[in-house]
């Protein structure tokens, strides 16, 4: 009844909400969902509208977008040992795709698997704020592009680069950008948005850096950083303040071997985490009783392991894409229990691509061939309200994004707006 009671809290405010910005990596709420409503659901056979599409060229990264910008990452990665490597900003008219500024960094790293951009921009205060695949930090204008300062979390904190590079987006918490080195010197570490100077550091992390990205969430009442940090025995999830990084609580009981989707706060003290390599998913909740916080693990499952997109949460029951290199669930539908209640299986499967929730319904890609499904939510089975293919070729793994109505997303050559805004 309690979980029931918040969904309609949440309804209810969200249908309060006007249509906003998509200003970071899993949106405004850090759960891939949006308040938007009036948004299509079905559409004809070729797709809805097409407003603009660019080249982009290979990578992962989501964009951001603020008000009529949206801002996005690419990298120039050559194979050739001493050519040079960039990093490159851009800053485009949201509706036309029109360049506004591109700014232009120098960098270098080794060569990694599956080559270019990685994480999504974090916009705040009229600053722009991202990771590189060579882990940069950098600190933009968002006005003209200017590039305001920047940090290598790698050297500057002895920090190891992931396999595939680092693949974390920055989190941004009032007037400091917050991530997650994992380092021996450094578990999490924030920096003043205006100046880049060191605001804080947590002791040595479990290490290596893992791919999750840090996010935000509110529990008993208190704002924190919910991060799950490592890898293999060391993963854990843990809830920092974000004025300090003190760690408020933390849990251990859940492995991964290469951690990538961001924990889900389900509104309640209650987190899920979920991911692949034989990890599946577990749940935890966090209370607090004066001063101290405690976790108790509520379930552990093999029937959910997503291997790179974070589920969401629809009434009382949690929907994720649990596929990986070797899980092929398909689309999956859990209790709040952590019991299997459907899965699609290999029909339709969906591979490793996207969703997102908006105007109660998922839209989800398949990351094989970029066709977009359109499901409406349900314990009772999948159902599928559409389908057109939006996108050509493999690995379309990226985010979407949704803002004002219209729905960006990428595959490895271009980024395309979609217009589903329903016509009235």
């Amino acid at each position: 009844m309690k979980q029931s009671i918040l969904v309609v809290a949440l309804v209810v405010a969200a249908s309060l909400l006007p249509a906003g910005d998509w200003p970071c990596y899993l949106g405004p709420h850090y759960n891939n969902t949006s308040d938007e409503t009036g948004l299509l659901s079905t559409w004809p056979a070729d797709g809805p509208p097409k407003l603009w599409e660019m080249e982009l060229g290979p990578g992962f990264a989501a964009p951001a977008v603020v008000g009529d910008r949206l801002y996005a990452i690419r990298r120039i990665q050559s194979k050739e040992v001493g050519t040079p490597q960039k990093d490159i900003f851009l800053c485009l008219n949201a509706q036309t795709g029109a360049e506004i500024w591109k700014t232009e960094a120098d960098t270098q790293t080794d060569n990694y698997g599956f080559p270019g951009s990685r994480t999504s921009p974090a916009v705040k205060d009229g600053r722009v704020f991202i990771i590189g695949p060579g882990g940069d930090l950098y600190a933009l204008a968002a006005a003209d592009g200017k590039l305001l300062w920047r940090h290598n979390l790698l050297a500057e904190f002895q920090a190891r680069r992931p396999n595939w590079a680092v693949g974390q987006s920055p989190l941004v918490w009032e007037d400091l950008v917050i991530c997650a080195p994992s380092s021996n010197q450094a578990g999490l570490v924030a920096f003043a948005a205006a100046t880049g100077k060191l605001a804080w550091k947590t002791p040595a992390g479990t290490g290596p850096m893992s791919y999750s990205s840090p996010i935000l969430g509110t529990i008993a009442g208190i704002e924190q950083i919910l991060a799950v940090t490592g890898t293999s025995n060391n993963t854990k999830l843990g809830g920092y303040d974000p004025r300090t990084g003190k760690c408020l609580w933390e849990y251990a009981g859940w492995k991964c071997n290469i951690p990538i989707p961001a924990p889900l706060h389900l509104g309640d003290g209650r987190v899920f985490i979920t991911g692949e390599y034989g990890a599946g998913s577990a749940m935890v909740e966090v209370t607090k009783d004066g001063d101290t916080f405690a976790v108790k693990e509520l379930f552990k499952s093999q029937d959910c392991g997503s291997q790179i997109h974070q589920p969401f949460l629809v009434g009382d029951y949690l929907y994720a894409n649990s596929n990986g290199n070797k899980r092929r669930d398909g689309f999956v539908c859990l209790d709040l229990n952590g019991k299997l209640v459907w899965s699609t299986g290999r029909d339709p499967n969906f591979e490793r691509g996207t969703m997102l929730l908006a105007d109660g319904h998922i839209y989800a890609l398949n990351g094989n061939d970029g066709t977009m499904i359109v499901i409406d939510p349900s314990p009772e089975g999948f159902k599928q309200i559409a389908q057109t293919k939006v996108l050509g070729g493999k690995t379309v793994w990226a985010p979407m994004v949704l803002s004002d109505g219209l729905l960006y997303i990428r595959d490895q050559q271009k980024l395309v707006c979609l217009d589903i805004r329903a016509k009235k």
